[in-house]
């Protein structure tokens, strides 16, 4: 296996792309790219249980992430791995909880490259309305990721 590999798979919310770089997933994202194989068993591993959770069949994995960020977004993306399936969290609440404002959890959010891990579509605003997706397909695929998990 290459230092970085990827996978690209199909989903029912579209395809998905899954990054490994030195035996660590560092990225899970949606994309427009074509399918891609891997022979990496930490890939195949995170596309089966991904696809699973898609599926309604998984609300925990067995895997890890490791990106990249500031100090300061892995304080926020900590913050958002605690919110636990099904449920969400305000960035109001989130922004509290770590001493910050909400738009700056909404931009540690954006800066997110490992969707789904990092649950940052279940960070909703105070009013209970979805803002501020930057995966593609924007709050479409939020809704559709919380949707998965009621």
């Amino acid at each position: 296996m290459k230092k970085n590999d990827f996978i690209v798979f199909n989903t029912r919310l579209g395809n998905i792309i899954v990054y490994e770089e030195k035996k660590n997933i560092t990225g899970i994202n949606f994309t427009t790219g074509h399918t891609h194989s891997s022979h990496s068993n930490l890939l195949n591993k995170a596309k089966l249980e991904l696809t699973e959770y898609l599926k309604k069949n998984r609300t925990k994995f067995s895997f890890s992430v490791l990106p990249r960020g500031t100090l300061f977004q892995y304080s926020v993306w900590k913050e958002i791995k605690k919110i636990s399936y099904g449920s969400t969290k305000t960035y109001l609440d989130l922004a509290k909880t770590i001493g910050t404002s909400p738009r700056a959890i909404g931009n540690a959010c954006a800066k997110n490259k490992c969707l789904i891990l990092i649950p940052c579509h279940r960070v909703i605003a105070l009013n209970g309305e979805l803002k501020g997706f930057s995966a593609l397909g924007g709050i479409k695929t939020k809704r559709q990721l919380i949707s998965i998990e009621k």
